[in-house]
């Protein structure tokens, strides 16, 4: 009796290892198979510094080194020229935008003319955009209704204009719908670069000195026009919230050299 006493408890034990090592598997598998999106802030810096830093998360992001990302971004005063810009948007010269401090840079993406600077999110979709959906366009719709949701956070009703992009809103002052976010991406072998920017609380005179997009009977609107008064991270946090909320996802910060956050 005590032999197979001794031989229960050691097919128990046996049993036990086994059902521990079969757990940690089931474990390992539901890590590997859960739904992510990495994010990464770099706070406040120059919009061409800020782009090395996106091109090199690109390039990882097609080899397969890191996954989907969201990278969010302040940056100082700079006007882009997307791929259909016209030069006619532009208002001041040359010399006159270098005089008033901004930085004039051609870039990648879609679109025309946009101004960014301080007291603007600037986010970039680093992603497989067929992990969510089999259309770039339907993709493109699905940022600006994680543009909505977030607005919507904060008690305001963003919408969409057709035949234009970006995010809409119903002017306090007039009624009319003007810009609240302007949408560019770049697709380069299914990953997409670039992404939009939310007008949180920049200095609107930016706007003034350019036809935004090309588009010269709207009007260009922030966050505080309607007196929400959020900080970048917040917006940031509400983006990746609703991003998540339309996907299923779990968010996680990228880990990896490619720079520190000063905004937390």
């Amino acid at each position: 009796m005590e032999t197979i006493g001794k031989r229960t408890t050691a097919g128990n034990k046996e049993k036990a290892e086994i059902e521990k090592v079969e757990m940690a598997k089931r474990e390992k598998r539901a890590v590997s198979e859960k739904k992510t999106v990495a994010w990464l802030d770099l706070g406040s810096m120059g919009y061409r510094e800020a782009f090395e830093i996106q091109e090199a998360l690109h390039s990882d992001r097609l080899a397969g080194i890191i996954p989907n990302t969201l990278l969010f971004q302040e940056n100082l005063r700079t006007i882009t020229l997307g791929r259909d810009a016209h030069r006619n948007n532009l208002l001041l010269s040359p010399e006159e935008y270098a005089a008033r401090g901004y930085e004039v840079v051609a870039v990648s993406r879609g679109g025309d003319v946009s101004y960014h600077g301080p007291g603007q999110l600037v986010i970039s979709a680093i992603v497989a955009f067929e992990d969510y959906t089999a259309s770039a366009v339907t993709f493109v719709r699905y940022l600006e209704q994680t543009v909505i949701d977030l607005l919507l956070s904060f008690g305001i009703e963003g919408t969409r204009i057709k035949g234009l992009s970006g995010v809409w809103v119903p002017s306090p002052a007039t009624g009319e719908l003007a810009k609240i976010a302007a949408l560019g991406l770049e697709i380069d072998h299914g990953v997409c670069a670039h992404g939009l920017s939310i007008n949180v609380h920049p200095d609107m005179a930016g706007f003034g000195e350019i036809i935004p997009c090309g588009i010269g009977d709207r009007e260009v609107i922030d966050m505080t026009a309607f007196g929400a008064t959020p900080s970048l991270a917040q917006v940031r946090d509400a983006f990746i919230a609703a991003f998540c909320g339309l996907f299923g996802l779990e968010a996680e910060a990228l880990t990896g050299c490619y720079g520190n956050s000063n905004r937390t």
